[in-house]
């Protein structure tokens, strides 16, 4: 028998599937089905549309789409555009992310840092020129030639193979040559998942793709990236192309049980300021748990439950790279050892390889009095970025991660993630930024969730003018990850939901589930 869909699934199935020359916006909630739903009108539209491209947000999504869209679609990453068409092209290396030591010149690090900020604002616009964007920016006179100087220098650099290229660049630059018509990509139809959390830079590539029927899946609520200068691509849309802009709504959820669906709606309608679309639950019929997930807001909190993890002999994964997490707090913790030749440096090789950009603030470290005074880099680090509030800011937040655990814990973490046999997929260590779009039977909310929606809901209280309800939408995504279970959601349990559980009730399930 087949898939029976809901009628709010088949209106947009039937607009997908359609001849028309349109773009389809599918505002979908947790868990609605929005996947299934592509998926089967995709499918029905073989006869009608030759080819296809979908475009997913990391390498881990693009590959999960290929082993289920049809064989006419192109699955890629947005940036593999990107990375053909400049970094292949023209034989460039790439690494991470830009860093302030890239900035040449006898300039401060705090300088430098703001420089940093700036390019990374521009990279994820849809502005062409620099000056164009500083002066957007209220880049005072007296700074705007300097600072132009500075941001086409590390874009120059980059395009030349004078230094390694980031991601973000080479993404700005393929923009820019997609918007001057210097390369063309057409396609039948065009797709691209999450569209409430897209920059500018990534709307303008969508906009200037050619395609006769374009659809984007999207859900306000979870729009958790706006920190990182996202747009809601879906309202864009609507804006920029209302003659041809049909918009469908997904508000069945097939995941979240109905007790887990109430509380999420009645906490959503008192707090989320931004359009929010309620939902409505199932019955989970889910005797026992086998799929588990311990959300935090930070990674010190991740560290601290990986910790617990590994004491309860309990196997897990974090959902991104543990290399990422861990990597730049160890350097940071052991710098001394890793860069002046010290004995047991040799336990360090992989963790230098990953963080060669923090070398030279460890360098003027080890040269100032700081180090004979007896003070650790990461604090050295911390104090400079309490005397200069633009001091590095990435490196302060590192910093302040790291003077909170001994190195031999740090490694502790490192090495058991590194041993495959510890790994079980269904024990998932995240946030709700790397784990949206999955799920887990039962979900434990960490405390550094619950401080920082409680803090939010202060200043709102207190009609604080920096009061955003961003830590709401990340609360309501958190929670919308469990199917049954939910465990410390304190501002749900006013509505009616986790009470009663603990994390050790989880970890005897865990465990129990290991065993067999």
């Amino acid at each position: 028998m087949g898939t029976e869909y809901t009628g709010e699934q088949l209106l947009a199935i039937e607009a997908i599937d359609s001849t028309e020359d349109d773009i389809i916006l599918v505002e979908a909630t947790a868990g609605s089905g929005k996947t299934t739903l592509v998926i089967e009108a995709f499918g029905r539209n073989i006869a009608k549309r030759k080819t296809g491209i979908s475009l997913a947000f990391n390498a881990k999504i693009a590959k999960e789409n290929k082993d289920i869209f049809p064989d006419w679609f192109d699955v890629r990453t947005l940036h593999s555009f990107g990375y053909r068409n400049i970094v292949s092209a023209l034989g460039l290396t790439v690494k991470s992310n830009i860093s302030p030591s890239d900035f040449k010149g006898r300039i401060s690090i705090s300088q430098k840092s703001i420089y940093l900020s700036y390019l990374n604002k521009y990279c994820s616009s849809d502005v062409i020129k620099i000056r164009d964007f500083l002066i957007g920016e209220n880049v005072s006179p007296r700074h705007l030639d300097a600072t132009e100087k500075a941001l086409k220098q590390v874009v120059n650099d980059c395009n030349s193979g004078s230094i390694p290229i980031s991601h973000a660049v080479y993404l700005k630059l393929f923009q820019i040559q997609l918007v001057f018509g210097d390369v063309e990509i057409e396609t039948d139809v065009l797709f691209m998942d999450e569209f409430a959390d897209i920059n500018a830079c990534y709307y303008s590539i969508f906009k200037h793709i050619k395609a006769s029927k374009k659809v984007v899946v999207y859900d306000q609520s979870q729009s958790i990236y706006r920190f990182n200068n996202s747009i809601n691509g879906g309202d864009k849309l609507l804006e920029d192309f209302p003659d041809i802009c049909k918009k469908f709504s997904l508000t069945n959820t097939f995941r979240c049980s109905a007790e887990i669906a109430s509380a999420v709606n009645r906490f959503g309608k008192e707090f989320i300021l931004t359009p929010f679309q309620t939902i409505t639950g199932r019955k989970v019929d889910i005797e026992s748990p086998s799929r588990f997930m311990i959300l935090t807001r930070t990674n010190k909190e991740l560290i601290e439950h990986s910790l617990a993890l590994i004491d309860n002999d309990i196997k897990f994964v974090f959902a991104r790279s543990y290399k990422s997490i861990l990597s730049p707090i160890i350097y940071i913790k052991s710098g001394a050892r890793i860069d002046m030749g010290k004995q047991d440096s040799g336990k360090f090789d992989e963790v230098l390889d990953e963080n060669k950009y923090i070398v030279s603030e460890y360098r003027e470290y080890y040269g100032s009095r700081a180090q004979s005074d007896q003070t650790s880099f990461a604090r050295w680090i911390q104090n400079k970025g309490k005397k200069d509030g633009d001091y590095y800011p990435e490196l302060v937040r590192i910093a302040s991660i790291a003077t909170n655990f001994s190195t031999k814990d740090l490694m502790l973490v490192y090495n058991f993630c590194k041993d495959k046999k510890n790994h079980d997929d269904n024990a998932i260590l995240g946030t709700s930024f790397s784990t949206k779009g999955d799920a887990a039977d039962m979900v434990y909310i960490s405390e550094d969730l619950n401080k920082a929606t409680q803090k939010t809901k202060d200043d709102f209280a207190n009609k604080s003018l920096l009061a955003k309800d961003d830590e709401f939408l990340n609360y309501y995504v958190a929670t919308t990850r469990a199917r049954k279970w939910l465990i410390n959601a304190t501002h749900l349990t006013n509505y009616g939901c986790g009470e009663g559980m603990t994390i050790d009730m989880m970890y005897r399930y865990m465990k129990k589930q290991q065993r067999i």
